[in-house]
């Protein structure tokens, strides 16, 4: 049995299909967890959905149809 591989923020980004800014985001924000070696990130993909999907459940930032309800968007902290 093999474990699963850490991958880097592109690469996550990439699954995600979001930009590395979002991914980076969801970090400030504590929302995904990550491995911090010598000032890189790296990631376990089933971790961050988990994540991701815990974060949604408790906020209800999506609708019961599956619609994403209304984000605040800041420009200043989300760039």
């Amino acid at each position: 049995m093999t474990s699963e591989p850490y991958v880097g923020i592109e690469e996550l980004a990439k699954h995600f299909s979001v930009s590395v800014s979002t991914v980076r985001k969801w970090l400030r924000k504590d929302m995904i967890p990550a491995l911090k070696l010598d000032g890189v990130f790296r990631f376990k993909r089933s971790e961050v959905e988990e994540a991701l999907r815990k974060f949604v459940a408790e906020n209800d930032s999506v609708k019961e149809d599956g619609t994403q309800a209304d984000i605040s968007f800041d420009p200043n902290e989300d760039f």
